[in-house]
Parts: C-alpha cells; sequence; structure tokens
C-alpha cells in the first residue's frame, strides 16, 4: 500500500498549482484593469453630466445673456445674470471663461456685476469654482442677433482700453483676462448652441438651447 507521493508526482503537482496560479493572477489583473478603465469613464461621464447640468440650468434660468470673443478664437466668455446660485444669491451675476495658459474652465458667480480681471478689492464678492482641466474648445453659438453699435462690434478691448485709445468707448468696455482681447456680442438671440472640448471627456459636449 502506498503512503506518499513519489517526487516526479510531487514535482508535477507543483508545476500544475503553478500554471494555476499565473492564469488566475492573469485573470484578475485583467479584471482590475477592466474595472479601474470602467471607474475612469464613469468618472468623466458624471463629471460630464455634472457640468452639462449646471451650465444648462444657468442658461436656461439666465435673466440676460453676453457672449465675448477672446483672441483665442477656441475660447468664449459667457457673461450672464440668472436665477440659478450655487451660493444662495439673489439674481447672481456669472461668467463662465477659459483661462488661455492653464486651459481651466472656471466659473465665477457674484451679487455684483463681474468685470475681468477682477479688482483686488471686488475679490471678496467673487465666488470661483474650477470645473474642468485641459479645455481644448468652449465656444457659444449665438443666433438671431440683432444689429449692434459699430463702435461696439469694431471696438477690441484689452484689459478695459480699446486699442485706437478713443478714451470715448471706454464706458463700454468690458475688462478681460490680459491674455486675451475680446469683442462684445450684444444680441437678442433665443438660441445659443454650447460646445466644450476637453480631454477629459470620452465625446465632447454639444448641445442646443432655446430661449
Amino acid at each position: 500500500m502506498r503512503r506518499a507521493f513519489t517526487l516526479m508526482e510531487l514535482m508535477i503537482s507543483i508545476v500544475l498549482i503553478a500554471l494555476i496560479s499565473l492564469f488566475l493572477f492573469g485573470a484578475i489583473a485583467s479584471s482590475k484593469l477592466s474595472n479601474d478603465t470602467l471607474l475612469k469613464h464613469t468618472k468623466k461621464e458624471q463629471l460630464r453630466s455634472e457640468l452639462f447640468e449646471l451650465l444648462y440650468r444657468d442658461v436656461l434660468e439666465a435673466l440676460s445673456i453676453q457672449t465675448l470673443e477672446t483672441k483665442e478664437r477656441a475660447f468664449t466668455v459667457l457673461q450672464m445674470q440668472t436665477d440659478n446660485s450655487l451660493y444662495e444669491i439673489a439674481a447672481p451675476y456669472v461668467t463662465y471663461f477659459v483661462n488661455s495658459k492653464t486651459n481651466v474652465l472656471t466659473r465665477l458667480e457674484s451679487a455684483r456685476k463681474i468685470t475681468l480681471p477682477i479688482a483686488y478689492e471686488d475679490e471678496s464678492f467673487v465666488m470661483a469654482d474650477t470645473l474642468l482641466p485641459d479645455v481644448n474648445t468652449f465656444n457659444v453659438y449665438s443666433g438671431r442677433k440683432t444689429p449692434s453699435v459699430e463702435n461696439n462690434n469694431s471696438s477690441t478691448i484689452n484689459g478695459g482700453s480699446t486699442q485706437d485709445g478713443n478714451d470715448s468707448n471706454k464706458s463700454n468696455a468690458t475688462s478681460l483676462p490680459p491674455d486675451s482681447n475680446a469683442t462684445t456680442d450684444n444680441n437678442t438671440s433665443n438660441s445659443y448652441l454650447f460646445y466644450l472640448k476637453s480631454s477629459e471627456f470620452t465625446t465632447p459636449l454639444l448641445f442646443e438651447l432655446y430661449r
């Protein structure tokens, strides 16, 4: 009667156990990689959904909207007064802009009208939220524009003053960050097309809103 395994049987058993363990570890690693990829994709979609909801509500409840074109054609500055607030401010002023140096989309909210760049004495009144990094494009297109004053269309604003040095236009200027120029777009359009592209998104955020 046999009472023990032979050396050959033990070696075969060890090899089989090693092979099984190798396959198991491979399956676990593959499963972990799949889970990490799915989790990353889910977080991106959640961020995309939250950003869409915030922007949608801001524009949907807006009392007035103004778009500013910067010298960076990929970025539009969006300014509005809206009934939607993250800080329980009544009819706050909200501004969306992308810093062309950091490519970060930022939302500003204040009880006072926001002028960029923000003056030191106004910083305590402005709430800032960084919404999205690595933004490649943030454009807002509006339809049914009404004719605006020629000076407002032709004046290029740089740091709060016009390029031609005409002081009579300074009262109409809206200051932007030092690294950007803009032209004001005063319009009564009731449709807006939003296009936001970022490496954080699997697909760009694109939607049209009628008001």
